[in-house]
């Protein structure tokens, strides 16, 4: 279960890491060739709320989606998994409880990633964190990426349940939000279905981070699917591990 790691460990993956990630983005957008730098009132302005947050996009979520497989990978790799097995026999219960504390890790871990990256705006460049409040797309990028941040958590542990094998689980999670994803778009003829349906590219609607087209133009469409992709790989995460002899595949 995921108390057994320690707290410690937890905010060290899920929390400490992506903020100084984080943190190291703003900077390097704050002092770079093109500094971020605060509006008459000392406000964000609305083109660079995506840039403020840069470190997050690239590297912290990705992660705080480790951190969230390693919940189960790593009872997986010490043997302990067959423990909790042998203490909880519903096995569906125990993934679902490593997902629900994957989400709320994932979604606090965001949290603190955005309120950092803004208070670095008013350390780094002297703005205004309260005037960049009300800038429509940071609010957005607040609720949407702690959002998808818990769903992209969710569906790292569904993937580490299905796949069981820590290494190529990691592989798998690190290839698809490096440029699996965005790799997948290229391929002629069915390329933009990935695209399309991609929970990334989703999540990247979601937050305000890009603009969306056709069906999931919308933040709110997009976040549906997303949330509808990862309670589809849960519950199949579910039922896979309910069916397998023994603990281990």
């Amino acid at each position: 279960m995921p108390a057994k790691h320690g707290t410690a460990s937890i905010l060290v993956r899920g929390l400490f890491v992506p903020v100084l990630l984080t943190v190291a983005g703003t900077a390097f957008m704050t002092f770079g060739p093109m500094p971020i730098t605060p509006d008459a009132n000392g406000a964000l302005r609305p083109k660079d709320v995506v840039f403020l947050v840069l470190g997050y996009l690239l590297l912290g979520q990705l992660v705080i989606m480790i951190s969230a497989a390693w919940l189960h990978l790593r009872d997986v790799l010490t043997g302990s998994l067959g423990i909790t097995y042998l203490a909880v026999s519903n096995r569906g219960a125990v993934v679902l409880g490593t997902a629900a504390f994957a989400a709320l890790s994932g979604a606090l871990g965001a949290l603190a990633c955005v309120s950092a990256a803004l208070m670095c705006f008013a350390i780094f460049a002297g703005g205004d964190p309260v005037a960049s409040l009300g800038v429509p797309a940071l609010r957005q990028m607040m609720i949407g990426l702690p959002l998808g941040a818990a769903l992209l958590s969710v569906i790292a542990v569904a993937v580490a349940v299905l796949v069981r094998r820590p290494v190529l689980a990691i592989i798998i999670l690190v290839g698809w939000a490096t440029y699996g994803e965005e790799g997948l778009a290229h391929i002629p003829g069915v390329g933009g279905l990935f695209k399309f349906f991609g929970p990334l590219s989703n999540v990247q609607i979601l937050s305000g981070a890009v603009e969306g087209q056709g069906l999931f133009s919308s933040p709110l469409a997009a976040g549906l699917w997303v949330t509808f992709t990862a309670t589809v790989l849960l519950v199949v995460a579910v039922v896979v591990e309910n069916r397998r002899p023994g603990w281990v595949s």
